[in-house]
């Protein structure tokens, strides 16, 4: 494990006790909190763990985010920034504790899209980790039915505990109910707020999709997956199954 991976296991600070009380403190949670489960990914070995995982460290992780989104929800301006995109808007008139609020929500908003990222990269590594094992509990099937001389019939109902976990990790498009402001809103609204963010943090929070799995971080690669058995490869082979990757 080379040590910038290791920097990004490690990059969310914990947090624990009650809920935080501020933007910042809500984005951590939710980071570690996306973090932990993904760490508890690595305990999943076999159609088995996979089940554990599901009532166990999925759903204690989407408890953790369902009180982050409420508290968010509760903390939002979205009446305020609405008011951004009025042709009439005018600074002098917004009230300066809410002007501070909104600032500090796009700039701890656009940490959490940057930080995100490299728990997506480690995410990614696990789905297709868990695909490899879903193939390996199909082609341990095929070789039982091959040694026993039987037609070979193997599919993802084998491992339904390993396709319902994949599922949810791989689920993409839904609402964002981590966005501190209302869907739409531009950079040329934020620039009225005169917040002194850096441009590219603004064009990060107002563009970046956190559920996007695939955004590469440079220099950074997760550890390759390790290779197919020797015994998996030969059921495949002879099955026909093309789940190894392996050409003969």
């Amino acid at each position: 494990m080379t040590a910038r991976w290791l920097m990004a296991v490690l990059l969310a600070p914990g947090l624990v006790g009650c809920m935080p009380s501020g933007p910042s403190e809500f984005y951590r949670s939710a980071l570690q909190a996306k973090s932990e489960f993904v760490d508890s990914l690595s305990r999943v070995t076999d159609e088995k763990s996979a089940g554990e995982n599901l009532k166990s460290a999925q759903k204690i992780h989407d408890l953790r985010i369902k009180d982050v989104v409420e508290e968010l929800e509760r903390a939002r301006l979205d009446e305020s920034y609405n008011r951004l995109r009025r042709e009439n808007f005018d600074l002098k008139k917004v009230d300066p504790d809410f002007r501070a609020r909104m600032i500090d929500g796009v700039r701890t908003y656009a940490f959490y899209c940057k930080n995100v990222v490299y728990t997506n990269v480690r995410l990614r590594r696990e789905i297709q980790r868990l695909r490899m094992l879903a193939n390996l509990e199909m082609l341990a099937k095929a070789r039982q039915q091959i040694a026993a001389n039987q037609p070979v019939s193997v599919s993802m109902n084998d491992c339904k505990n390993l396709e319902q976990l994949i599922k949810s990790l791989s689920a993409t498009g839904t609402r964002n109910d981590l966005r501190f402001f209302p869907q739409g809103m531009a950079r040329v609204d934020f620039d009225k707020l005169q917040s002194g963010i850096d441009g590219a943090e603004i064009d990060l929070a107002v563009g970046f999709d956190p559920q996007n799995l695939n955004v590469q971080v440079p220099g950074l690669e997760p550890p390759p997956l390790p290779s197919y058995p020797a015994w998996a490869i030969e059921a495949d082979t002879r099955a026909k199954l093309g789940l190894t990757g392996v050409v003969r």
